[in-house]
């Protein structure tokens, strides 16, 4: 049996334990990242950073405080892992009426979106369909999560602060904090955060907490097709993932949960790619995640209600990989020196409406 004592325990490897994680590796805490072998959203994720939310045509939540934030995040850590992960990329949105065009020319001609957009395009672009016009979006890009979580954790498994079990552990409470326990590991921590995604859904302790979450599914796709190195969109994506790869997605479903790719799933991302790609291709993977999306698309934050020193990080969503290391820190603030995150964001927001 594994015996060890830190000062944070992180219950979940995905997205939002491992980038909390690495902002206590950098405040010098001693902590341990306690994986879940389980599937992860982050992993079937695209990891797609975009500043701009086409349906009303805004900003995205909180981009002007994220974004520069995540930027010098990934960069550091792709340093020190020496892997690269975060790829910036431009994104070309289709824009197919008079009605379209007007509202992208009025958002160029706002100061708020000048770091955001560029002027429409009526140029053919080689191997898609062609399109009225495209609107270009500056500062997007994707983090490739998959690589991320790699490096992660093989840098931390030679820290030795990482641990994978295969079924949820116990959490009793200790004299001075909690001891998280299995047949396999035990470990007395004096504070606890839980980062399980999808799972906290499952969690009684966590059962107050709004979520809504949403089953999504991409494709892999190959050609040997010339496709420009930039990120297509119209009611779906298009994404350069490198050697002739791209990948497509995502569909949103609320209902049946799970993590098995369906049928249904596929012929409606098929069907949406041949509305832009004028080339033969092959399907190279099908794959299905859960996002812990919330009722608010806001994140959550706090201190559980009724056991002192156990916390929540969750609910990052559809665009958790802009979002995670802004509110990572906002957890660590209020795990290591008590400060209340913003109640937009925290827990508290539920707890205060019962």
């Amino acid at each position: 049996m594994i015996k060890k004592s830190t000062q944070v325990s992180i219950i979940g490897g995905g997205l939002a334990g491992t980038t909390l994680a690495w902002e206590l590796y950098f405040k010098g805490v001693d902590f341990q990242l306690i994986d879940l072998n389980k599937p992860k959203a982050t992993l079937k994720a695209a990891g797609i950073f975009n500043p701009v939310v086409f349906k009303r045509l805004t900003k995205s939540y909180m981009i002007d405080e994220c974004l520069p934030v995540a930027k010098e995040f990934y960069q550091k850590i792709e340093k020190i892992t020496t892997e690269t992960f975060f790829f910036e990329k431009p994104l070309f949105k289709t824009i197919n009426n008079i009605g379209g065009q007007n509202q992208w020319e009025a958002k160029i001609g706002d100061s708020n979106f000048a770091d955001y957009l560029k002027p429409i395009s009526s140029r053919k672009i080689k191997n898609l369909k062609n399109y009225q016009a495209w609107g270009e979006v500056k500062q997007a890009g994707f983090v490739d999560t998959k690589t991320y979580l790699g490096a992660s954790q093989i840098f931390f498994e030679k820290k030795g602060r990482f641990q994978q079990i295969e079924k949820p552990s116990d959490y009793v409470m200790d004299t001075d904090g909690w001891m998280v326990k299995n047949q396999d590991l035990e470990i007395k921590t004096q504070k606890l955060v839980f980062c399980e995604g999808y799972y906290a859904t499952e969690n009684p302790l966590w059962n107050f907490l709004h979520f809504r979450p949403t089953k999504g599914e991409t494709l892999t796709i190959k050609t040997v097709a010339q496709i420009p190195d930039a990120i297509f969109k119209k009611d779906f994506f298009l994404l350069p993932i490198g050697n002739n790869h791209f990948k497509v997605g995502a569909t949103y479903q609320w209902d049946n949960l799970d993590w098995e790719p369906s049928d249904k799933g596929k012929l409606t991302l098929i069907e949406k790619l041949e509305e832009i790609i004028d080339c033969p291709y092959q399907i190279i993977e099908h794959a299905a995640g859960i996002r812990p999306n919330t009722n608010d698309r806001k994140p959550f934050l706090g201190v559980h209600p009724q056991n002192k020193g156990m916390f929540v990080f969750n609910g990052l969503g559809s665009k958790g990989v802009i979002l995670a290391p802004y509110f990572a820190e906002k957890v660590c603030n209020q795990v290591l020196n008590n400060i209340e995150p913003n109640n937009e964001f925290s827990i508290n927001r539920f707890l205060n409406n019962e």
